[in-house]
């Protein structure tokens, strides 16, 4: 169990607060700083389960980020239906402070290895397309800034879609399956009801995929594979949003 050492966890300059939920929607935080807390409560982190059985999240070995207005958030899978969410000062990289706090996470819960038989990402929903850039379909989706992460080989392949599912776009050969798009845009649709994200990131040994919502209620979403090496800072630059 985690739990109890929570407190070890928050230095109070890096991570402000760390927050254990399990499947029921019970917490344990510390030190429960209740507006993190509050806006978690209403979140359906169980999506964050089924991307765990999807293996585009793993336990303890991979993590997703959330860039909110003053902070970002680190949410990690847990052993038995558990997660852990980091609140990290947003002067931090969310995603270099949650990959040197998962080395310690193992450390502490004596993790074994995982067994060799892990599944591996469909690709039956692989785009092949011969589009070298967004067509600009929709005029309220800044084309012409999501082509610049292209142009700059920051994204490797993307989706645009609606937040119904509607694929409106799209450039290259993303390595995703039907169902893992679904649950993302599920997982995207639950969130930007509570917390108005600017950029979600997922960080998994074989790849990163991001997210970008777009229109007032986050009707478009952009979902695209990344390279590792590119900060997430330098994505927002790029596309004209601003973050500390």
């Amino acid at each position: 169990m985690l739990e109890p050492a929570l407190s070890l966890l928050v230095d109070g300059r890096t991570v402000n607060e760390a927050v254990v939920i399990d499947s029921k929607g019970n917490m344990l935080c510390y030190p429960c700083l209740q507006t993190l807390v509050l806006k978690l409560n209403n979140i359906d982190l169980g999506l964050i389960n089924k991307l765990v059985e999807l293996n585009v999240l793993r336990i303890c070995k991979s993590f997703l980020s959330l860039y909110l207005k003053k902070h970002s958030l680190a949410i990690i899978p847990l052993p038995s239906n558990k997660v852990l969410v980091l609140c990290i000062n947003q002067e931090y990289e969310a995603e270099r402070v949650a990959s040197e706090y998962l080395g310690a996470i193992i450390k502490f819960l004596k993790l074994m290895p995982e067994s060799s038989n892990n599944k591996t990402i469909s690709s039956k929903y692989n785009y092949d397309v011969n589009n070298k850039l967004f067509n600009g379909v929709n005029s309220s989706i800044p084309f012409d800034k999501l082509n610049k992460l292209i142009l700059g080989r920051i994204i490797s392949a993307a989706l645009v879609l609606t937040n119904l599912g509607e694929v409106l776009d799209r450039f290259g050969s993303i390595r995703l399956s039907k169902e893992v798009i679904k649950a993302l845009v599920e997982f995207h649709n639950n969130i930007i009801k509570y917390l108005e994200y600017k950029i979600a990131r997922i960080v998994n040994e074989k790849f990163n995929v991001i997210l970008i919502p777009f229109g007032p209620q986050g009707e478009i979403l952009v979902i695209a594979e990344v390279g590792k090496e590119v900060s997430t800072k330098i994505i927002l630059r790029n596309i004209g949003i601003a973050y500390k």
